[in-house]
């Protein structure tokens, strides 16, 4: 089995949802959350590329891996 890398996107609704975007492969898929938006995005490459498989077309590999900004949640103390 080979092993691919992808940069994707993720986009925060205001509802708490996730938008995901693969630009390497054009796809696109929403999560219900940070971590079901990974897992949807995981899901959404495997399809993908089974698909490209299947067809006969070749499977694109990432062009160059890019850093990647997250956010990190960090409780402090009220003031007094």
């Amino acid at each position: 089995m080979k092993r691919y890398l992808y940069n994707i996107h993720l986009e925060p609704e205001p509802d708490g949802r996730f938008c995901v975007t693969i630009p390497a492969l054009g796809c696109a898929t929403c999560g219900d959350n940070y971590e079901h938006a990974l897992r949807m995005a995981q899901e959404c490459i495997e399809c993908h590329l089974d698909g490209l498989r299947t067809v006969g077309l070749p499977v694109p590999e990432e062009p160059e891996l890019l850093p990647f900004d997250t956010a990190v949640e960090v409780v402090v103390p009220s003031a007094i």
